[in-house]
């Protein structure tokens, strides 16, 4: 499902971060997000997703298969462990980047890869204000199997 999400670094006041086009909830990212950093540490995963691509189709390490019979022209690119990321081409001439002042409407939610913690923020929602935090995980506190 095309759960628009941003997974992002702590940026003054804010954040800034990597647009992710699919399967951003909280249920599919969370543990995907605290498996990474479990697996490779802090410093690389914010490398990978937030520093080093322009952007994300899939954030998942099982999906770098999309590329297997489509997408092969080039506009994306395979990023074993992680998922599947947007070309230059593809991300149109620019970094997908953005920040809190990105339209809460339109990216459902937020993922802020802090140095202790992942904090996660919601979109503005029906009454409710942009950007509203919903939960924070401590990577201490990562399980086996999670």
């Amino acid at each position: 499902m095309a759960t628009r999400s941003v997974v992002a670094i702590p940026a003054g006041d804010g954040w800034m971060g990597r647009y992710v086009h699919w399967d951003g909830s909280p249920e599919t990212r969370v543990p995907i997000l605290l498996e990474l950093v479990k697996r490779d540490g802090i410093v690389p995963v914010i490398d990978t997703i937030v520093r080093n691509n322009y952007g994300w189709s899939h954030l998942d390490p099982e999906q770098t298969h999309e590329l297997e019979g489509y997408h092969t022209d080039g506009r994306f690119l395979a990023r074993p462990g992680y998922g599947v990321a947007y070309t230059l081409e593809q991300a149109g001439g620019e970094q997908m980047e953005t920040d809190q002042t990105a339209d809460p409407v339109w990216i459902e939610y937020v993922y802020v890869l802090g140095p202790r913690t992942l904090t996660v923020l919601e979109g503005m929602t029906e009454g409710s204000q942009p950007w509203r935090m919903v939960g924070t995980y401590r990577y201490t506190d990562v399980l086996v199997g999670v």
